[in-house]
């Protein structure tokens, strides 16, 4: 059975607009998984590690920094305490 990487791409997409959609955010745990069984956290760090590996294809990256990816979310978190001082 062959995997179409494309189409599960985009799957993942849809989740995580839908997610955003409904909680109005776009920070997601590793460990999230969608109400339909779709692990949606593991789908963001992958997406994470490939742009870090400069393995993102350039138009997918687009896509998520244009929807508010956190690309770096520790970094995130130690900016918004430090600008919290």
């Amino acid at each position: 059975m062959s995997i179409d990487h494309g189409a599960r791409w985009e799957v993942g997409l849809d989740h995580y607009q839908a997610y955003i959609r409904e909680t109005a955010g776009t920070a997601i745990l590793v460990d999230y998984v969608c109400a339909d069984g779709f692990r949606l956290g593991v789908w963001i760090n992958t997406q994470r590690v490939e742009r870090r590996r400069q393995q993102l294809r350039p138009e997918r990256f687009e896509l998520l920094d244009a929807i508010g990816i956190q690309w770096d979310p520790q970094a995130d978190l130690l900016d918004a305490m430090t600008r919290a001082l």
